[in-house]
């Protein structure tokens, strides 16, 4: 599977990359992106749906619908709550009731806290819930704050409070349980938590990529560049791209990547990265970082279209990849439809 996964992203690379160091991929005067299924000669199968297996539900308490939330500060608070969750044990559970909130945008707070002392809410309801709960705003196009109660087999688990900071604690007095202050998380304290002693930094390059830089243990500087190119993909499919990319990465702790391919047939979207160094130099984390700081990229340029993507540690390529629309080979397209 890890060789797929590379001759994936590398074939890619291959079959759109134009000579310039900054952006492996060509802008969007390209062709279009390659058909990932039919550069394998395979059925390009999807990742298992990262809402979680039927007995797990989440529902939306119509009742309490409180202001209306900007789906993309949506998007990019819940990108970066998972990506804060994803290094740590999947099947382990939560320390206990979570409030976060993106420093740049307080007014939107997300509280996950249990409705009382019995069982643990485990990290991968966290990762269910907040899929399910994106997919529903999504499909309903209503973006409001609400409450939704995470349920296993119909019993009650935990809720996950969605609003400005007055209806969060609120919320949570109402089960009794004690407001806390929300947790600031920012894409620099992923860089920390993961990599202890690193000193993070944000810089600037040029008018079409973004350049996120930290320095890790080694005092490598590590940068990630980002552009955009071809087709149109539409905010639903990035947002639930992105969150299942992450989902994949959270069941796959303890170990680097030298590939990752995660695949969304339902939204029709392709996530990849890929190392191009021998040995690998691509790790767990630049690849968390890289699908986060391309989020945030997508965000500030409010631009939709596919998305290319290079890691660099002390100014040399180490990883490429990004998003991209997938396209089935006839066969299954015609199976598909």
């Amino acid at each position: 599977m890890q060789i797929i996964c590379w001759l994936a992203c590398f074939l890619i690379h291959k079959a759109l990359a134009v000579p310039t160091a900054a952006n492996p991929f060509p802008n969007a005067q390209s062709p279009n992106s390659p058909d990932v299924g039919a550069i394998l000669n395979t059925t390009l199968v999807g990742d298992d749906p990262p809402w979680g297996p039927t007995f797990f539900s989440v529902d939306l308490d119509a009742g309490s619908f409180t202001t209306a939330i900007d789906r993309r500060i949506f998007f990019l608070t819940t990108i970066q709550i998972l990506a804060s969750q994803a290094y740590l044990d999947f099947n382990g559970a939560l320390p206990g009731d979570i409030v976060f909130r993106l420093p740049q945008f307080p007014t939107l707070v997300i509280a996950v806290y249990n409705t009382g002392p019995a069982r643990p809410i485990l990290r991968k309801y966290l990762f269910w819930a907040m899929t399910r709960i994106m997919k529903t705003m999504i499909m309903e196009d209503r973006w409001l704050g609400a409450l939704f109660a995470m349920k296993l087999r119909g019993r009650v688990l935990g809720i996950v409070a969605v609003g400005d900071h007055r209806f969060v604690q609120s919320a949570m007095r109402a089960q009794q349980r004690t407001p806390r202050i929300p947790i600031e998380i920012t894409y620099e304290d992923i860089i920390t938590t993961m990599a202890e002693g690193s000193t993070p930094a944000v810089a600037a390059n040029g008018s079409n990529a973004t350049e996120l830089a930290a320095t890790n243990n080694n005092n490598n500087r590590i940068e990630f560049e980002y552009d955009h190119f071809g087709e149109q993909m539409g905010q639903a499919a990035i947002f639930m791209g992105s969150i299942t990319a992450m989902f994949k990465i959270a069941g796959e702790t303890g170990h680097d990547f030298e590939s990752f391919i995660s695949t969304f047939l339902e939204y029709r979207i392709t996530t990849c990265w890929t190392s191009n160094t021998s040995p690998s130099r691509f790790t767990f984390t630049m690849l968390i970082q890289a699908i986060v700081g391309a989020a945030k990229y997508a965000v500030a340029k409010n631009v939709w279209l596919e998305l290319s993507g290079q890691v660099f540690v002390d100014r040399v390529s180490v990883a490429f990849g990004g998003w991209f629309v997938t396209r089935l080979p006839p066969a299954q397209r015609l199976a598909s439809s």
